[in-house]
């Protein structure tokens, strides 16, 4: 969630955060560097159109980014001067994946928890201006050149031709939501995990939008994110990995 900047949430401010919510989360935050924005465009001053997929993008602000997590390291919560963020890590095979419901109520408890902290302590209140949610997969493959065997919208030729298949391969999709709510991006890369040295696509689902009805956005990017990964995955496929 990003909103308008909080001059008032600095080091200090987020140290008591941490302080009332230690419990939950019983690590000492990590500092990191702040991250920017990105907003999606549909309209430009003056009623003017934008290119299609238009993005604004917001440098990040000065300060810092703190990342809480719990004690198994698997639900994290970032902060910033304008951004409040809820992830899910996997650190071992054994951490399976939690289905939405159970991530977005994360997300709510954790909100409703920030929201408190601000009006209480700092006596300010949130502008959420843009919503994201983000889904990432990374599905087995043998070779750069099967990536068409996953998402058929990209797929590569096998009649005999000058280049050789391709070691790496990298694609992008831009889907507008109705109404204006958003954007779904779709990235597909091959990549290796290097612990394993296994061959895998690493997908990425991102819808991104806003909504005054924060719930209502983010059923219809949760909706979008499945339907999409079903409509691009083969259909094997996407049976096989099973909806979130």
């Amino acid at each position: 969630m990003v909103f308008d900047p909080l001059a008032e949430l600095n080091g200090t401010a987020v140290g008591q955060y941490w302080h009332s919510q230690r419990k939950a989360f019983p690590k000492r935050p990590t500092e990191l560097e702040p991250i920017g924005s990105l907003f999606e465009l549909f309209e430009l001053p003056g009623g003017r159109v934008p290119p299609a997929g238009s993005v604004l993008v917001n440098e990040a602000l000065p300060g810092s980014r703190y990342l809480l997590e719990n004690a198994e390291g698997t639900q994290v919560v970032q902060v910033q001067r304008d951004r409040f963020l809820c992830n899910w890590r996997r650190h071992a095979p054994s951490n399976e994946y939690p289905r939405f419901d159970a991530l977005y109520s994360f997300f709510q408890t954790q909100t409703a928890a920030f929201e408190l902290f601000l009006a209480e302590e700092l006596s300010a209140q949130l502008t959420p201006r843009h919503y994201e949610l983000v889904y990432v997969n990374h599905i087995p493959l043998n070779a750069a050149a099967e990536l068409g065997l996953l998402l058929p919208d990209a797929s590569w030729r096998t009649t005999p031709r000058w280049l050789v298949p391709p070691e790496a391969v990298e694609t992008s999709f831009t889907f507008a939501m109705p109404d204006k709510a958003g954007r779904l991006r779709v990235r597909a890369q091959t990549a290796e995990i290097l612990q394993t040295k296994e061959r895998v696509v690493v997908l990425e689902l991102t819808a991104r939008g806003f909504l005054d009805d924060r719930d209502r956005w983010f059923k219809l990017a949760h909706e979008w994110i499945v339907r999409g990964f079903d409509d691009l995955l083969s259909p094997s496929l996407a049976t096989t990995l099973g909806r979130n």
